[in-house]
């Protein structure tokens, strides 16, 4: 989820010379995105604030946080750097540029073809977290469409976790039936365990316990779908290292955020 700054991840370091043990997990991994930030900063179109490479989708948005992280965090390269922060904020402006007046976005896959409107997981992660560090930056006019843009994507979320689905949003895709996320008969999955992160972590932001509340219930109820045995997650049939993964960053986020111990037993049996 470091999304295009780790681009040049592999070609890092030559492996015969690289050992974790004589290695920073911090300083490392602020050393990978700043080296690639110069390529990422030529994916920028100005005029757009879109981060386009061979083409645009939101999700490419996602690179706002991690140059808003290096911007803001003391000791890297660009630290201050007002160009780095420009391409944050303006790409902040393209997400609201491209959200319907529902606070959904289009879903666009790289062949050019479209799925429909979706609230965005990973790219409402970015967006909350670009808000929150780069809040007291942002001019009034700026602040208050971030602010309109999110809460809208947020309540659209939370909306659909109550079992009060935007009938907007695409369906069909992945099965025939359509599936209701509201608690006692909804699907819980990877998908749906980030949407109660964003929840949450919205709720922090903005100071909306209702928020808090239902984003924990939803990641207490991916908790509760480990296989009997208690050790993976059974997405797609598991076990799969990719969800085990994707649930592993989910909750550990959560914990980072919230401190709830309930769900260390789970982090540890999933790793």
């Amino acid at each position: 989820m470091i999304w295009l700054l780790l681009t040049n991840w592999s070609s890092a370091r030559d492996k015969d010379e690289f050992s974790l043990e004589r290695v920073s997990p911090k300083s490392f991994y602020l050393e990978q995105l700043s080296k690639a930030v110069p390529v990422t900063l030529k994916s920028f179109l100005e005029e757009s604030g879109r981060f386009a490479i061979g083409g645009w989708i939101p999700d490419y948005q996602e690179v706002i946080y991690p140059l808003a992280f290096l911007a803001k965090q003391p000791g890297t390269p660009f630290t201050g750097d007002q160009r780095v922060l420009n391409a944050a904020l303006r790409g902040g402006d393209a997400i609201c540029d491209a959200q319907y007046e529902d606070g959904t976005v289009e879903f666009l896959k790289k062949d050019g073809s479209s799925w429909g409107r979706i609230y965005p997981q990973r790219l409402l992660e970015a967006w909350l977290e670009t808000y929150e560090l780069l809040k007291n930056q942002l001019d009034a006019k700026r602040k208050l469409r971030w602010e309109s843009g999110l809460t809208k994507m947020v309540e659209g979320v939370h909306l659909q976790i109550v079992g009060r689905r935007n009938p907007l949003l695409f369906s069909g895709v992945w099965r025939e039936d359509e599936v209701i996320w509201g608690w006692g008969n909804f699907e819980v999955n990877s998908l749906s365990a980030w949407d109660g992160l964003n929840l949450f972590r919205a709720g922090q932001i903005f100071a909306r316990p209702e928020w808090q509340r239902d984003g924990q219930r939803m990641v207490h109820s991916a908790l509760e779908t480990l296989d009997a045995n208690g050790f993976y997650w059974p997405e797609f049939g598991g076990p799969s290292p990719s969800q085990q993964i994707e649930y592993l960053q989910v909750i550990g986020l959560y914990y980072e955020f919230s401190g709830d111990l309930a769900v260390v037993p789970y982090l540890e049996r999933g790793l």
